[in-house]
């Protein structure tokens, strides 16, 4: 969760309709939005919503949770797509996994997926980048569709907030998830 607002840049990849209601959101939520690719400015790049991401294809019956810490017969989770003011204590018979060991890497620039503009929205506060990382290999496909489609003739990354990841900056790998839980 970003202590200051982030400063986005959306990958070119991203579909124009998309790209529109990332804008008004980060606007919304005071966030920066950088277009001009200055090395070190950005904090977020902002992808699209890798298959099985999507806020469709996630609700339903399962929720899932990271294991943070446990007392005694409680433990602490952090539910995923939900801000870090949703994390609680619940029995541990009913978390599977371990807490997560020591505090997670803070990459330099975080690479995300659009619905964690759009999540945070939803909810009003910036959520957790853990839940919404993009792999390396998600960025190198959306990298060269991009690409595809600009040999193809096709208008990519107009507008505010075009490009991919900052030169010289390695975008963090996607992290393990953790425990799972079912919520009624």
């Amino acid at each position: 969760t970003p202590p200051t607002p982030p400063r986005l840049r959306i990958h070119r990849s991203v579909e124009p309709a998309t790209r529109d209601a990332i804008l008004a959101a980060a606007a919304r939520l005071g966030a920066k939005i950088d277009g001009e690719g200055r090395k070190g400015a950005v904090t977020h790049v902002v992808f699209g919503d890798p298959e099985g991401t999507r806020v469709a294809e996630t609700e339903g019956g399962e929720d899932f949770c990271r294991t943070l810490e446990v007392r005694g017969a409680m433990a602490k989770v952090h539910w995923w797509y939900y801000p870090d003011s949703y994390d609680g204590f619940i029995p541990r018979e009913e978390v599977e996994g371990a807490p997560v060991e020591g505090a997670p890497e803070i990459p330099p620039v975080w690479c995300v997926q659009t619905r964690w503009v759009l999540d945070s929205l939803k909810f009003r506060e910036w959520v957790n980048e853990l839940d919404y990382e993009v792999s390396e290999d998600f960025m190198a496909k959306a990298e060269q569709a991009a690409v595809a489609a600009v040999a193809a003739g096709a208008k990519v990354g107009k507008g505010p907030g075009k490009g991919g990841k900052p030169a010289g900056e390695e975008p963090a790998a996607k992290k393990g998830r953790g425990a799972r839980k079912t919520r009624e």
